[in-house]
């Protein structure tokens, strides 16, 4: 059985996943720019999601960053700095994928990647010095 740091740990590897995944899409020479988009918000839902289950808060297994972010707010106030980040992310989540055709600009994907870079780095000074 999986120790609560571990699983914690298992959110931030494949968080730092989909960050590598983006700063390897941003060197391209033809920027799939969906793509990067996607992983931004994929990135910063699983940081919160790390962040929850370091707090041992309960979560449902959904791709929606306005819940977490909720959640994470009521834990820590300092989480409301983050909720318009977050509704910026959210379009970008498995509806981008699925639902509608829409390609995101250059400038779109390099501000959802600075995006999730702010929410891990933000997440990640919370957790400072505590695992």
């Amino acid at each position: 059985m999986k120790n609560n740091n571990d699983l914690v740990n298992e959110w931030f590897k494949k968080a730092d996943e989909d960050i590598l995944t983006i700063e390897n899409n941003l060197k391209a020479e033809k920027i799939p720019t969906s793509t990067v988009c996607f992983h931004s918000q994929q990135s910063a839902e699983k940081y919160l999601k790390g962040y929850l289950s370091y707090k041992e808060i309960e979560f449902e297994f959904v791709h929606d960053m306005e819940y977490l972010i909720n959640l994470a707010t009521e834990n820590e106030k300092k989480f409301e700095e983050l909720i318009e980040v977050v509704k910026k992310l959210d379009k970008y989540s498995v509806k981008i994928r699925y639902s509608y055709f829409y390609t995101p600009t250059l400038e779109e994907a390099k501000e959802s990647y600075e995006m999730a870079v702010k929410i891990r780095d933000f997440v990640l000074s919370l957790l400072k010095g505590k695992m």
